[in-house]
């Protein structure tokens, strides 16, 4: 003889869909267990009503509670990615540097890895003389993305304010 309980482990996750149904001819309550490989369709005894809301119920807050870790995640992961464009974009762009007081362009295209020759050409600059407060491209436009100095984080527009440079 086929046994009397099917014992059934099913994990709660978001393909588990657990809902009210009707059995016998839609003339016993029952409950509906399904995932997209297998189902099954209980009858609820009628002695047994409030236990079986008090599963859908359970079921509905484990199922919701999965739900809004799953949004949270895919949403955290959403994050990095803008966060990974971003920086690939800003890789590619022009840099500018605002020049400090005792600077060089010898070391500030250490800083940035270039060199004082390039700094030279990208700002119309002749000879070494640079001004403190001065702001200057250490990088121009690039097609590949360019990973930033460890030390100095380069600003990524002109600032209006900014004086010219001498001519």
């Amino acid at each position: 003889a086929p046994p009397t309980f099917d014992k059934r482990d099913w994990p709660i996750d978001s393909t588990v869909v657990v809902e009210p149904k009707r059995t016998l001819f839609y003339l016993s309550r029952g409950l509906h267990v399904g995932r997209p490989n297998e189902q099954l369709t209980v009858g609820v005894p009628s002695g047994s009503n409030a236990s079986a809301d008090a599963l859908l119920a359970e079921v509905g807050r484990r199922l919701a509670r999965v739900r809004t870790i799953g949004h949270q995640r895919e949403e955290a992961r959403r994050a990095h990615l803008r966060e990974l464009a971003l920086i690939e974009a800003q890789g590619k762009a022009v840099w500018y540097h605002t020049v400090r007081r005792g600077e060089a362009l010898a070391s500030i295209a250490r800083t940035f890895g270039t060199t004082p020759e390039e700094l030279r050409s990208l700002n119309g600059i002749e000879g070494n003389r640079i001004r403190s407060g001065e702001t200057i491209i250490v990088k121009g436009r690039t097609d590949k993305s360019r990973p930033f100095p460890e030390d100095e984080k380069p600003e990524f527009e002109k600032p209006a304010t900014a004086t010219p440079p001498a001519p």
